[in-house]
């Protein structure tokens, strides 16, 4: 069950809540809406049924039913399903927002794509409909086809506002180490760190050598920018295999490091897509935040508080 949970926290972190936190530097509201509908922004509207099949797609990903308790576990200070709608409307929200960007900056969906489009659309709905009431939410086909329409929008913005984002960004500046280190106290003798340096240099292991002398050390430290203070990086990420580093004085301890691996293949590429992905992300939410600040929001709160997802 934690590992469920934890999958959902990585899924829904990609659901920024930069517009329903405050992406909108104006909110003004304005009458009360249909039940039908759930967001408006200026003219362009969300329907509460794409709301609801979103969700229905997200609860389906966790197979959750027979936990009772499990939307009901704390997320920070709220709870699994309050975050998961909270991730949902913000998901809704720059989707239908993309409609409007799309136009604004004259990007449009070919021919096929679109037809690609309602072709997944189709079968979404032909997928879900065998498992939930769909009806009863007043959920069609053409609900699920505009659903899809405005997602296809929201990447197509997605990938134009943020193409140039692999071009900022480095692969020495992403790539992972693995490392020993040890802390040792600020007011040790120089000539007795040197002596640990003697040892291990001469083929000793890093590791005994520190609990010999009564230093804990750190062994196979998966290690990758941002782990460590810019003193301690700038000397780690200079370090070859096996190479071991001098004696690096800091304010709070001196440290000793032994490279194991200066580039290890998977984790580096792994850490670059999470760099480059969070960066584009980014600068999407710098697009979308100058898009909303003069723009009419129209939430259907009321709608959506009443929607428990354990009862889809």
């Amino acid at each position: 069950m934690k590992k469920n949970l934890r999958k959902i926290c990585i899924l829904l972190l990609a659901a920024a809540m930069a517009f329903i936190l405050g992406a909108c530097s104006e909110i003004r509201l304005a009458r009360p809406m249909s039940s039908d509908v759930l967001l408006i922004i200026d003219d362009t509207e969300c329907s509460t049924a794409e709301g609801v099949f979103r969700l229905m797609e997200i609860k389906e990903l966790y197979h959750a039913d027979e936990d009772e308790i499990f939307w009901y576990r704390s997320i920070g200070d709220t709870d699994l399903e309050h975050y998961v709608k909270d991730s949902v409307l913000d998901e809704m929200t720059k989707y239908t927002a993309s409609v409007i960007m799309a136009d604004e900056m004259a990007l449009t969906l070919s021919i096929d794509e679109q037809s690609e489009v309602m072709n997944y659309a189709q079968q979404a709905y032909n997928e879900m409909s065998q498992k939930y009431d769909l009806a009863k939410y007043g959920i069609t086909l053409q609900n699920v086809e505009d659903l899809y329409m405005k997602k296809a929008l929201y990447e197509l913005v997605f990938n134009d506002v943020s193409k140039d984002v692999t071009m900022e960004i480095s692969t020495t500046d992403t790539k992972v180490i693995l490392l020993n280190y040890v802390e040792i106290p600020p007011k040790t003798s120089i000539d007795d760190i040197e002596a640990m340096r003697s040892l291990i240099k001469g083929g000793a292991d890093f590791g005994e050598v520190c609990e010999e002398n009564g230093y804990e050390p750190h062994m196979n430290c998966v290690t990758k920018r941002g782990d460590f203070s810019t003193q301690f990086e700038n000397v780690a990420y200079a370090l070859l295999d096996g190479e071991l580093s001098e004696a690096i004085e800091t304010k709070e301890c001196i440290y000793l490091i032994q490279c194991v691996e200066d580039y290890m293949v998977n984790e580096s590429v792994a850490n670059y897509n999470e760099v480059i992905s969070r960066a584009r992300k980014n600068k999407f939410n710098e697009a979308f935040i100058e898009f909303s600040a003069d723009r009419l929001l129209r939430m259907n709160s009321k709608v959506w508080d009443d929607i428990s997802v354990p009862d889809l």
